[in-house]
């Protein structure tokens, strides 16, 4: 466990703490605990100091545990999960899991963070963070065989986190095609899946999942579009993050096995429930240019249905934004 770690834990009681304490606790200096406070202020965490009363945390902050999670995994009877590991700070769980699935043949294992600093999104786009605050989840799955292929992964990825959530108490999630958690127009998550071997099988995925939990708004203020996390949703409580990635994990793997054998059509009617694009108009960013128009559902290859001057379109790469009518 690290001095960050450990600090996070002493401050969990809500007393105040003295440097000297918290050094004696750990066995380091006073100038040692200083600079780890200030390090951890630097990532987001609402450490406060009163005076000579010492440091305190502004609020509870829960830190991952693998134990809690592989217990929490419901609805198996033996663990989906070869392996979770959990990083302190990493650029990306995705690009972590990436390296081992080079020699990876067998099991299927997650990956999660305390922090990302170089978390991924889809066109290049980073995901923002602060330390022990939000989900930063990767899980590498093995597929030996696919006989519909890979169509559709990343929205019954997203099926998974909606059921999730709504049996935490996150209620009325959507998903935004191909690979967006939303909540009454605000973004709440993204989704990346990265593919090692043929579509067929066999072939290694990373299916990376990010959330906010409790997004700190100074960060915030550098998102490029309307977001929300699960601490506003619930009226200010958070949800315990180890439950919700357990959560997560079971959903994953019950679809994961069913999207093995069964493909992506037997999930349609379940994305069409979480649909937000549905019936409202569009724009569709595809490499070369954007076009205009009505997203009219999805079809069995999980493709985007975009009527376009009285045509109907499948789009099956691609972003997509709602347009204000």
């Amino acid at each position: 466990m690290s001095n960050f770690q450990k600090i996070i834990e002493l401050l969990n009681d809500g007393k105040n703490h003295s440097g000297t304490a918290i050094g004696e606790t750990l066995n380091i200096g006073r100038s040692a605990v200083w600079k780890s406070i200030e390090q951890l202020r630097e990532l987001g965490v609402q450490i406060e100091s009163e005076g000579r009363k010492g440091y305190h945390l502004k609020q509870p902050v829960e830190l991952l545990d693998e134990n809690a999670i592989h217990t929490s995994i419901k609805g198996f009877d033996s663990d989906p999960y070869q392996h979770i590991e959990i990083l302190e700070i990493t650029e990306s769980t995705n690009t972590h899991l990436m390296k081992i699935a080079r020699d990876h043949t067998s099991g299927n294992r997650a990956c999660l963070a305390e922090l990302q600093t170089g978390g991924k999104g889809r066109n290049g786009r980073k995901w923002l963070g602060s330390f022990a605050s939000n989900i930063a989840l990767s899980v590498l799955w093995r597929f030996d065989t696919l006989p519909s292929g890979l169509s559709g992964l990343s929205l019954v990825t997203g099926i998974a986190v909606c059921r999730a959530c709504s049996s935490l108490g996150i209620a009325n999630t959507m998903l935004k095609w191909p690979n967006d958690i939303y909540w009454n127009n605000r973004k709440l998550g993204g989704i990346l899946i990265e593919i090692q071997g043929e579509p067929w099988g066999p072939c290694n995925v990373i299916i990376g999942i990010g959330l906010n939990i409790t997004l700190n708004k100074e960060i915030g203020a550098d998102i490029d579009q309307p977001w929300v996390d699960c601490t506003e949703i619930m009226d200010g409580t958070p949800p315990s993050r180890n439950n919700l990635v357990a959560a997560i994990l079971s959903e994953l793997a019950t679809l994961m096995q069913k999207f093995q054998q069964e493909g992506f059509e037997a999930f349609i009617e379940e994305w069409r429930h979480y649909d937000v694009l549905q019936g409202h108009p569009i724009s569709v960013h595809l490499p070369d240019k954007t076009e205009d128009g009505i997203a009219i559902g999805i079809n069995n290859d999980g493709a985007l249905l975009v009527e376009i001057n009285g045509k109907t379109k499948p789009v099956y790469s691609g972003d997509a934004s709602l347009r204000r009518r």
